[in-house]
């Protein structure tokens, strides 16, 4: 779900996943906790998969991510592990209610994390949109849940960030409506994209190739109807960077 950073860090999506987007800096040197704000701030922890993110300091990015409340002391819990001596271990409460994702730090651990943000994002996907973000005229991303959600969508140039999927590779669409159309995927809505092909200098998508289905791509252009559905006409393609992306675990 796409969601505002300023209303995700006044709690407004806990236990949810959002893919939002700010600004990237570090909360502890060489730490593995960092903060991202816009309008309003939340810290930031990486799973694992993503690897060092600490290039990216002062970047703006795009995350997708699962919410989740901060607290001074979040007390512990008890798993079974057959390593431990007595075939059980103690660990942080988070853990055993997201046993799939890191467990949530501490704030009253050191007057360092005093000032810290309350609300966290787990993240799973990140990307540095900073590059393409500059010389575009002050062209807004527009989320395609809320561009195909208006009945008579206006003849304004939009500009879509999403998962290439093909000739229909991730399902959910009908009839290709021209031999070169192939699908953008953002969440949980897609679009076929007619007028540009996926390439540029130096990459090329394939839309019959499975493996493909996991880069992401910029779109700018204009909605235009396809028949009784609606395709984006493209302008512009560009092929965002394999920053760490991950498929939700």
């Amino acid at each position: 779900m796409a969601a505002e950073l300023s209303e995700v860090a006044l709690g407004g999506y806990l236990r949810r996943a959002v893919r939002t987007r700010g600004r990237l800096t570090p909360l502890e040197p060489g730490g593995r906790y960092f903060e991202l704000s816009e309008g309003g701030k939340v810290v930031l922890m990486p799973v694992g998969e993503l690897g060092d993110i600490g290039s990216l300091n002062g970047r703006r990015v795009e995350v997708v991510g699962f919410v989740r409340p901060l607290v001074e002391t979040q007390g512990t819990c008890v798993v079974e592990d057959s390593r431990a001596r007595s075939g059980r271990r103690r660990v942080p409460q988070s853990y055993c209610d997201d046993p799939d994702l890191p467990p949530t730090p501490d704030l009253g651990v050191g007057v360092e994390r005093a000032h810290w943000p309350r609300t966290s994002i787990t993240v799973w996907s990140l990307s540095d949109i900073t590059p393409f973000e500059r010389g575009r005229g002050g062209l807004e991303h527009s989320p395609l849940v809320d561009l195909l959600a208006e009945r008579a969508p206006s003849d304004k140039r939009v500009r879509v960030v999403g998962r290439f999927c093909g000739a229909n590779l991730c399902g959910g669409l009908g009839r290709r409506p021209h031999p070169s159309a192939w699908v953008l995927q953002d969440e949980d809505e897609s679009v076929w994209v007619i007028g540009k092909e996926p390439k540029g200098k130096g990459w090329r998508l394939d839309p019959a190739y499975d493996g493909d289905t996991s880069r992401r791509l910029e779109v700018t252009g204009r909605l235009r109807r396809c028949g009784q559905a609606w395709c984006l006409r493209a302008e512009t393609v560009a092929l965002l960077p394999r920053t760490g992306a991950s498929p939700l675990p």
